[in-house]
């Protein structure tokens, strides 16, 4: 582990701590080597969140939106721990997905917001097929992860992990879409749980 992920973690798990007094379930079921972590997204809180509670030595890369880049200080700390950014201007840009799948291969946990976007409820979001696509040419195990939409500052929050699955090969619009349905669906039921 890098001495800049240690700081990017500690960072992460003190603001975690402090204002959201964050909690985990599942994150000890978590498999070992590469692993896809798909999660609902709501708040660029997530981020830290995530990272507070996989652990420092989960060592989890991030792929946020490139426009993050911006944010001082934080922009900066996230471009040495090898995040790797999408750019939504650049929608078929297959460089991002290619490094992604490289990391996953090599035995890294890469956590991934299949909704693109931020949502505030589970209604109206709406996941894409990349989490899918990802997963089948990594043929690495999935983890669905549940993050409470209306975060409470000072307050318990519980991310909850799912149990891991593998996808398999999916070809067709079909299939990638009932794939993407399945994985939205398992996430949406560890948030009908009831600890959050």
């Amino acid at each position: 582990m890098s001495a800049w992920y240690a700081i990017f973690y500690y960072i992460m798990f003190a603001a975690a701590k402090l204002l959201f007094r964050v909690k985990s379930c599942g994150t000890t079921a978590l498999p070992d080597g590469g692993v896809l972590l798909c999660a609902n997204h709501s708040s660029n809180w997530d981020i830290v969140l995530l990272t507070a509670v996989c652990g420092k030595h989960a060592r989890l890369h991030f792929t946020p939106k490139a426009s993050m880049r911006k944010i001082p200080l934080l922009g900066r700390l996230m471009e040495l721990v090898q995040i790797v950014w999408i750019d939504r201007d650049k929608p078929g840009d297959p460089a991002p997905i290619k490094k992604i799948i490289g990391l996953l291969k090599n035995g890294e946990k890469v956590a991934f917001f299949p909704e693109g976007h931020r949502f505030k409820n589970d209604e109206e979001s709406a996941a894409k097929t990349g989490a899918v696509m990802i997963a089948s040419r990594s043929e690495v195990p999935v983890v669905p992860v549940y993050i409470p939409r209306s975060k409470k500052m000072f307050r318990r929050n519980w991310i909850i992990f799912g149990d891991s699955y593998i996808i398999g090969h999916v070809h067709g619009t079909e299939a990638r879409n009932a794939a993407i349905e399945e994985l939205t669906g398992k996430i949406k039921k560890l948030g009908d749980g009831g600890l959050q």
